[in-house]
């Protein structure tokens, strides 16, 4: 009702997959009024915070400084219900990559992640998909970027380091991975923040082929 809409998403990627993966879990370090003077500096009027997003669906793309355990899982730290005092009931969908080394991106990082929110009673829906043979950013590095951008401006340079996406090039024009990640990132947003006429049917989760269930995406 704040926001004046009937549902609300996250999509992260890098160090904002890991925010998304919290906001997700309805965790923040000392709560959210702390998580807010963090960020904005405590006591800064003309500053004043954001209010608290409970979203209902979740997209974490190669997410970095997260903990899963206290994100998900059977003993998670999160809030158990929404601000409307309603159960939480959260679709989360992760996107990885194979070759990625940075620490929470990783495969083994995956497999922990899918494994929490399999555990997590508040997960409504979930996949983690990696995409064997990329790296971190394969699916986001360079999108939308000019011709002309390059390394050498700071405001450039602040937002181009490890934790917000490397400046690697996608595989786009060769296996098409990043294309992929986009459209089912993109179709899971829609499925599941439809209030009216909500999508029926057995969750991804629960796939009976196994195709979207399993960890490695099989690229067919």
């Amino acid at each position: 009702k704040r926001y004046d809409v009937s549902s609300i998403a996250v999509w992260g990627t890098c160090y904002g997959g890991g925010r998304a993966l919290e906001a997700a879990a309805g965790w923040y370090a000392g709560g959210p009024e702390s998580y807010y003077e963090d960020t904005l500096g405590s006591g800064d009027e003309n500053r004043p915070a954001p209010p608290h997003v409970d979203p209902i669906a979740a997209i974490a793309w190669y997410p970095t400084r997260y903990d899963a355990r206290k994100l998900f899982g059977v003993s998670n730290e999160g809030f158990r219900t929404f601000a409307s005092g309603e159960d939480r009931e959260v679709a989360v969908m992760a996107v990885f990559g194979g070759k990625d080394t940075l620490p929470g991106s990783t495969p083994e990082d995956a497999a922990l992640l899918k494994e929490c929110l399999e555990e997590d009673p508040r997960i409504k829906d979930c996949m983690v998909k990696i995409f064997p043979g990329q790296g971190h950013a394969f699916a986001h590095a360079n999108i939308g970027m000019g011709a002309g951008a390059s390394g050498g401006d700071d405001e450039f340079d602040r937002f181009s380091g490890e934790d917000y996406g490397s400046l690697a090039e996608t595989s786009m024009g060769d296996s098409g991975d990043a294309e992929v990640a986009c459209l089912l990132s993109t179709a899971w947003m829609e499925t599941y923040t439809r209030v009216f006429l909500p999508t029926v049917g057995t969750p991804v989760r629960y796939d009976v082929n196994d195709r979207w269930a399993t960890l490695e995406m099989d690229g067919q």
